[in-house]
């Protein structure tokens, strides 16, 4: 029965979509990641993963033939890299993760995600992580769903997978969360104010800062927030990128950091620490987030109102979709709609 049940199409995460299916995403980042993951699943396949699968189905056949009475051919399509595509795909989406092991959980991994919200659940809970509902026997194997909300008689039952941002959902599991309160957007290194000056540089030195910090980007959240561990990081390094616009403030943290004898304290104060640091780092990230808004191939409004002839038509009516899946696109429209609205929001648009 659960078998039955399973998908019989390649599930639409990330490693399934076409390159012309990804351009709908309007994000480079995740076109990378998408080859990325396309790259290995063809090395892991071609590298003797083929041959092996292959092998262990001619091993197995003729015992299987041996007892039945309508004997069974190979059938090569279910030894190709689209079914093993296929199949790894609906293993990845529907496992769990538990102390770093997927394991699969037949029927408790049929439940949809949905964030939980405080009307749902107790404040103690609201910030609990997925394993606290998800508990392993180490002794038998069994592991025991705990709802991680109140649920009432006759409603869907829903879980939290986790804090995660929309592109690990849609690389994952093959989904979009609407209004996903942790989702991020990337801020690229060519919208961002890099440290190319020299003196500039030396105080990144100084502080432990890379001076590539910025390169790849940074992912921000609604409040403006820097999603990640290195928050502190990028807004020190933002301060000290505001001191190529601020002469007087460049040279009293140049001072200090040429004193070294105060101490790498009187340097942070000097040079990340300073009156209105916070405010003029906040500043910055608002300022790219309009950047990146204005650079954007389309507009937020035409993203939302091909979505709406999507879910009204069931599919697009214009030719520039023809040799792509509708499904895919639309979950691309999710996607950077998602981007669009947290940047407009971070802008004070």
């Amino acid at each position: 029965e659960y078998i039955s049940i399973l998908p019989t199409h390649v599930p639409p995460r990330l490693d399934s979509f076409s390159n012309p299916e990804l351009l709908w995403l309007q994000d480079p980042m995740m076109e990378r990641l998408a080859f990325e993951s396309k790259k290995q699943m063809y090395q892991a396949w071609n590298g003797g993963l083929s041959s092996s699968v292959t092998e262990w189905a001619n091993a197995k056949l003729p015992k299987f033939n041996s007892s039945n009475s309508k004997p069974t051919k190979l059938d090569e399509t279910c030894f190709s890299f689209g079914s093993f595509h296929r199949f790894l795909a609906i293993v990845s989406s529907h496992a769990m993760i538990l102390d770093g092991t997927k394991f699969i959980a037949p029927m408790a991994d049929m439940v949809n995600h949905a964030p939980r919200s405080m009307s749902e659940t107790s404040k103690e809970h609201i910030d609990a992580a997925f394993a606290e509902f998800h508990v392993r026997n180490a002794n038998d194997g069994s592991i025991v769903v705990k709802a991680d909300r109140s649920v009432e008689q006759g409603q869907q039952i829903f879980e939290e997978y986790g804090k995660l941002d929309n592109s690990l959902y849609l690389m994952a599991h093959g989904f979009v969360v609407e209004d996903n309160p942790y989702h991020c957007v990337m801020l690229t290194g060519d919208i961002l104010p890099l440290v190319t000056n020299a003196d500039l540089k030396r105080i990144l030195d100084s502080l432990s800062i890379p001076t590539d910090l910025l390169i790849d980007g940074i992912c921000v959240g609604r409040d403006g927030s820097v999603q990640g561990d290195y928050e502190g990081l990028v807004t020190s390094y933002l301060a000290v990128a505001h001191l190529e616009v601020s002469p007087a403030l460049r040279k009293e943290c140049l001072n200090a950091v040429t004193n070294k004898d105060d101490g790498i304290s009187q340097v942070k104060n000097r040079c990340t620490n300073f009156a209105n640091a916070e405010a003029i780092t906040h500043t910055m990230i608002q300022e790219s987030a309009r950047k990146s808004l204005v650079s954007a191939q389309t507009t937020l409004e035409y993203d939302l109102s091909l979505l709406e002839q999507y879910l009204q038509n069931g599919k697009f009516s214009s030719t520039l979709y023809d040799g792509t899946d509708h499904t895919r696109v639309a979950l691309a429209l999710r996607f950077r709609i998602a981007d669009k609205q947290i940047l407009k929001t971070v802008a004070g648009n």
